[in-house]
C-alpha cells in the first residue's frame, strides 16, 4: 500500500475539474489537475458500498462548488470511524429496516470539507490498486 499512499500524495494541492457518482455501478469518479501543469488526474472509486460528504460551513451541493482544491486524499486500510447506513428515519424508528455499517477507507479533503468513501478499489489514470475490505 506505499505505492498507493505515495501517488495520493501527488494528487494533493489539486483542482477539483469534474466528479461523477454513478450509482448502478457503485463508482465515483473525480478528474483533478494541478495548478502548475495541465495533466489530468482521473480517480475512479469501484465497489462503492457508501460515500458522505460533510462541511461544517455550508449546506450547499458539491457540485455547486467546482472548482474546489483537494488539499489532501488519504486511505486507511483499518477506516475512518463507522458510520450507520438506515433506509429511512421513519423505517428504523418503526423497527422496518436493518442498520448496515460503512467503515468508509478513503478521505478527500477540499480545505474544511470532507468526502468519504468506502471503496473496494481505486483505479488512478490506469493504476488499479486493490483493496482489503474489514468488515
Amino acid at each position: 500500500m506505499k505505492k498507493l499512499e505515495n501517488v495520493l500524495v501527488n494528487l494533493s494541492q489539486s483542482q477539483l475539474e469534474d466528479f461523477s457518482i454513478e450509482m448502478s455501478d457503485q463508482r465515483i469518479r473525480f478528474k483533478t489537475a494541478h495548478y502548475n501543469d495541465a495533466n489530468i488526474d482521473e480517480l475512479v472509486f469501484d465497489g462503492v458500498k457508501a460515500f458522505f460528504y460533510a462541511d461544517p460551513n455550508e449546506n450547499v451541493q458539491l457540485s455547486k462548488q467546482l472548482p474546489m482544491e483537494l488539499s489532501s486524499i488519504v486511505f486507511c486500510d483499518k477506516g475512518f470511524g463507522e458510520f450507520a447506513i438506515i433506509a429511512s428515519l421513519e423505517d428504523h424508528k418503526q423497527g422496518n429496516s436493518a442498520i448496515e455499517i460503512s467503515i468508509p477507507n478513503f478521505n478527500l479533503c477540499f480545505g474544511e470539507a470532507s468526502f468519504f468513501i468506502e471503496a473496494n478499489s481505486i483505479t488512478i489514470n490506469e493504476n488499479r490498486f486493490s483493496l482489503k475490505v474489514q468488515h
